[in-house]
């Protein structure tokens, strides 16, 4: 889902790489969320970034009705989806690190 349907990887660092947009266009790294964030900030911001920091370049991914990503978690909510995202954010370091692994 990060790398196709919102691809955050366009503009977030990951693991220090920087990602290939316009450096006007850099976000933070997400390996680092989980040290420097809180839940109910990261949710928030996941789920309308403009009303969290107003004239951001972040998309509100996750504000539609119906929920956008049906067809990666079908029937599922955007609360739902949010959370699925919130959890691979504050595992990003172990997701990534396992996953790196298996290749």
């Amino acid at each position: 889902m990060v790398t196709e349907a919102v691809n955050c990887f366009q503009c977030h660092f990951r693991l220090g790489e920087q990602p290939p947009a316009d450096p006007i266009a850099w976000a933070p790294d997400m390996a680092r969320v989980h040290e420097r964030l809180r839940d109910p900030w990261v949710l928030a911001w996941l789920r309308n970034p403009g009303v969290v920091y107003p004239g951001t370049a972040m998309p509100a991914n996750f504000s539609g009705e119906p929920p956008q990503y049906q067809d990666r978690y079908p029937n599922s909510t955007n609360d739902q989806q949010l959370r699925v995202v919130l959890e691979w954010l504050y595992n990003f370091d172990r997701v990534t690190l396992s996953a790196a692994k298996t290749h």
